[in-house]
């Protein structure tokens, strides 16, 4: 006979702590404050319609990470053709960005990986850059642990490159090569998306992109 400390739970009871747990989770992400907004410079309006930013997330899927988040900071800042997808989106952003460079050639195009994303966000601007289909005005990642930095695997269409490194002695990461690298301190790898320095450069740099825009007349706004 078993004693009683050896009792597992039946499994309705652990069905009901599973499902407890879950909505806990659940709550404390709807009740998430929404990310501070930090303009690092005042962005042109009109440059922001036409910047195009994919974020692609890691391994991911409870987005532990909130790059939905990341998604919200973006759009809140005024670039409202923010995108969020998986590894499994790439070929479906690739065409995106086809369809869009074909239909606005002043559109600016922004590359954000975390984690695996950013490994995928490479091979995206790689694949791009087979057939000159596109340009990338920005590629950053975040957390890029997976990444070999090697210069010859630096897609030749980007003009510019941006690494974020978490601060992890379980992800060790090591800059890249001809990017602008910056560590965060006292940040791992899931709160590295979300962290202060991260939104701050994250905003610097989209501004600088759209400001790259010019100003046509039709982007003028009537008073």
């Amino acid at each position: 006979m078993r004693s009683p400390n050896n009792v597992r739970p039946a499994a309705s009871t652990r069905g009901l702590l599973g499902c407890s747990l879950l909505v806990a989770l659940a709550s404390s992400w709807l009740c998430l404050p929404s990310l501070p907004i930090i303009h690092a410079a005042e962005p042109s309006h009109s440059g922001c319609d036409h910047v195009h930013i994919f974020l692609i997330t890691g391994i991911d899927p409870n987005d532990l990470a909130h790059l939905k988040r990341i998604r919200r900071y973006c759009q809140d800042l005024g670039f409202r053709y923010t995108q969020r997808g998986h590894w499994y989106d790439q070929r479906r952003f690739e065409q995106q960005i086809r369809c869009i460079r074909r239909e606005d050639p002043e559109a600016r195009f922004v590359l954000v990986g975390y984690s695996l994303g950013a490994n995928v966000v490479r091979s995206m601007a790689q694949s791009l850059a087979r057939n000159n289909d596109a340009n990338i005005d920005l590629m950053v990642y975040i957390a890029g642990n997976l990444l070999k930095y090697w210069p010859q695997d630096l897609p030749t269409n980007v003009a510019k490159v941006v690494h974020i490194m978490a601060d992890s002695n379980i992800y060790r990461e090591t800059p890249t090569v001809g990017a602008d690298n910056y560590k965060l301190t006292n940040t791992g790898h899931i709160k590295s998306p979300t962290h202060p320095q991260t939104l701050d450069i994250l905003a610097r740099e989209l501004a600088e992109i759209a400001a790259s825009v010019p100003a046509h007349p039709d982007d003028a706004t009537v008073p």
